[in-house]
């Protein structure tokens, strides 16, 4: 018989691998102002339920997840207790080659 493996699977691994967790009110201000499409869910505390209406809206019209947790469900999920009250499980970025960054900066010129 085997031994049972007991480590502890994070809960950033519960989603695709072209999907992670960002958390905190300005940060998920920002993603929704400039990323919407990317937001695959929302999970927010009651206390942030007026402050995050235009996103739940957004959400209910687009046919996006979101749920209101707790506390303490926030903390488990974000593994830490720095949430602000609000998680969004969104779609990483495109990697940007060397090259192409460096063509970037080249076009908007010297800093």
């Amino acid at each position: 018989m085997k031994p049972e493996n007991k480590t502890k699977k994070s809960a950033q691994n519960f989603y695709s691998h072209n999907e992670s967790k960002i958390y905190g009110v300005n940060t998920c201000l920002t993603v929704f102002k400039n990323r919407p499409a990317d937001i695959v869910k929302v999970y927010l505390t009651e206390k942030k339920l007026k402050l995050f209406s235009d996103l739940i809206r957004f959400c209910v019209k687009n046919r996006k997840g979101y749920d209101v947790v707790d506390d303490v469900a926030l903390e488990k999920l974000t593994e830490s207790t720095h949430h602000e009250g609000i998680c969004l499980v969104v779609k990483e970025r495109g990697k940007v080659s060397f090259e192409d960054f460096i063509g970037r900066i080249g076009r908007i010129g010297p800093i």
